[in-house]
């Protein structure tokens, strides 16, 4: 089951960080590259994951990935998932110098998260679930804008709902249909080349290593736990108990009181 947030600007955010994600062992496993100024070219950078330091094209790399809320976390716990992200800076769509900080506005973008292995979920009175390896943690559809220091060795991807921004989440374990605003933020660190402009003032071309987190207001609920047959069974038969006591009659002495 999976359902989608509507980027609908909530009144009094009561935001929740729901999940995270971490380098698998500090890696480099993001890379942004400056398309260059060729009349040929379709977007002015594209960032994506790479599966190796030299990568010019999308692909998949292994993260930690963790749920926070009480239920899922201790099954979703550093889980090792495969990671994609591809993201583009459209042709034309220079970065801004704000003092000495530079922003690249981010046009579209997705983030995806799949199990690389089976996972089993049960709790008090749950019933037990598996969700086999190729599972979608969370998916993540965004726009937003890249900042960092120039000439610093990190940057941070941003959106957020609140801000106008468009941040879209799905997940075979999360439901997300009262959700009514959300944020992405990630990190990119360690980057290869210091932060600063390409040929066509976008974010020139750099390696790094990710990691962040993904928030929600109100918290997204937790899909596909059930009570066991059992605790069923004993459910109904509760109410069919109390439902006799109520329905006898009340004796005679008592009523006279």
């Amino acid at each position: 089951m999976t359902a989608s947030l509507a980027p609908v600007s909530a009144a009094s955010a009561q935001v929740t960080t729901f999940a995270t994600f971490s380098s698998l062992n500090s890696q480099k496993d993001v890379r942004l590259i400056n398309s260059g100024t060729a009349a040929t070219r379709t977007e002015d950078a594209r960032l994506f994951t790479s599966n190796s330091p030299n990568s010019t094209t999308v692909g998949s790399t292994q993260v930690k990935f963790s749920f926070l809320q009480s239920d899922l976390s201790p099954f979703v716990n550093g889980v090792v998932a495969n990671f994609t992200l591809d993201a583009k800076v459209d042709k034309g769509a220079p970065a801004t110098t704000i003092g000495s900080v530079i922003v690249q506005p981010i046009v579209s973008g997705s983030m995806t998260f799949i199990s690389a292995n089976d996972i089993t979920v049960t709790g008090p009175n749950f019933a037990t679930h598996t969700y086999l390896a190729g599972s979608n943690l969370l998916t993540v559809t965004f726009d937003g804008f890249m900042s960092g220091g120039k000439n610093g060795s990190q940057t941070t991807l941003g959106g957020s709902t609140e801000a106008d921004n468009t941040v879209s989440f799905t997940s075979d374990f999360l439901d997300f249909s009262d959700v009514s605003s959300g944020d992405l933020s990630a990190s990119f660190t360690a980057l290869t080349t210091k932060l600063g402009l390409g040929a066509n003032n976008s974010l020139a071309t750099f390696s790094a290593t990710g990691g962040g987190q993904f928030s929600a207001d109100p918290a997204p609920k937790i899909i596909g736990l059930v009570p066991e047959p059992a605790s069923w069974i004993m459910m109904v038969a509760g109410f069919a108990m109390l439902g006799v006591a109520l329905r006898r009659p009340v004796p005679l002495r008592l009523r006279s009181r």
